[in-house]
């Protein structure tokens, strides 16, 4: 389906950065900024928010679809508003890295299957937004990487979401690089695949994935792939105390894998409280000469291992 067909409609007027098309169980949302390779502007972030909200919370919606319109998938973030960020206070430049970061915190926590479909150019914060997808399928052409290393931005944001899709090497080799790589090689590390013998990628996708569709939403599917989602936070702070990043999907991990911080107890802070004397004594008896001042030092860090071993024999009881 192309972006003007039936039931297509934009989020923010006739010129929308987002055109929105639901059929056959699929919403598609597809970037539309042709001029500029349909490169991410602060609008066209606040589109695909509204956007992505709205197929959660629409029930017939089982999968989402990002793409591009034209040729590319997306070349990015706007340069020019890069550039005025040189300009900007530290304070509105965190804000507009927070605006970014969560779109993709939204797209990672969404109980839906979520699909990039690839065409030409994805670069940059593009290459971001297909990372946060489920699952990207690149037509063959399609070019992956994040060359704003070259132009001195750190693609710092993304690094999460990269190194658990294509490991560490890998995402350190592209993103240090910037190197642009093809379908063929995003394929290898698992970054990308292709459509299928029965799709040829762009708008002929879309029927494929209708047919997906129809199989995503049984109880099975749900209770193997989407387990409930946990509520997201509301602000930056908020989400920083929760531990949340662009990359983290609590909603999709296993209860065992989810990172809860432990409280220190007493006998742990006894332990560094007796190393740290001992040490201080040690280093004390050596500047000053006077060894007998490391004996009791000693005594204390022999004292903190003691009372280790009596702390994990006390939990093994």
């Amino acid at each position: 389906m192309t972006p003007e067909g039936t039931g297509a409609r934009g989020h923010g007027g006739t010129e929308a950065r987002v055109l929105v098309a639901r059929e056959g169980g699929v919403a598609t949302l597809t970037l539309n900024r042709l001029a500029k390779k349909n490169a991410m502007d602060r609008r066209m972030i606040a589109e695909l928010k509204q956007a992505i909200e709205t197929a959660d919370l629409a029930a017939d919606v089982k999968i989402v679809a990002l793409r591009g319109a034209g040729k590319d998938f997306c070349a990015g973030l706007d340069l020019n508003e890069l550039l005025e960020s040189a300009d900007l206070t530290p304070e509105q430049n965190e804000q507009r890295a927070w605006d970014l970061g969560e779109l993709f915190v939204q797209l990672r926590a969404l109980p839906k299957v979520v699909i990039a479909v690839v065409e030409g150019r994805c670069l940059a914060g593009g290459c971001g937004l297909a990372t946060a997808c489920d699952l990207v399928l690149a037509k063959a052409g399609a070019q992956f990487g994040y060359p704003e290393i070259n132009r001195g931005f750190v693609p710092a944001m993304v690094m999460t979401m990269l190194r658990r899709i294509v490991g560490e090497k890998v995402a350190f080799d592209l993103a240090a690089t910037g190197r642009v790589v093809d379908a063929a090689e995003a394929e290898r590390p698992g970054l990308a695949r292709p459509p299928g013998r029965d799709v040829r990628g762009g708008g002929e996708a879309i029927p494929h994935l209708s047919r997906l569709a129809l199989g995503v939403g049984t109880r099975a599917h749900q209770a193997a792939v989407l387990p409930a989602r946990r509520p997201q936070p509301r602000g930056r702070h908020q989400a920083r105390r929760q531990g949340e990043c662009c990359g983290a999907r609590h909603a999709r991990l296993p209860p065992g894998d989810q990172r809860v911080p432990q409280e220190v107890s007493g006998w742990t802070l006894a332990k560094y409280a007796l190393v740290l004397a001992g040490l201080a004594l040690v280093l004390l008896a050596d500047q000053t000469g006077k060894k007998w001042l490391g004996y009791p030092g000693l005594g204390l860090i022999l004292a903190a291992f003691l009372l280790r071993l009596l702390q994990r024999r006390k939990s093994a009881d």
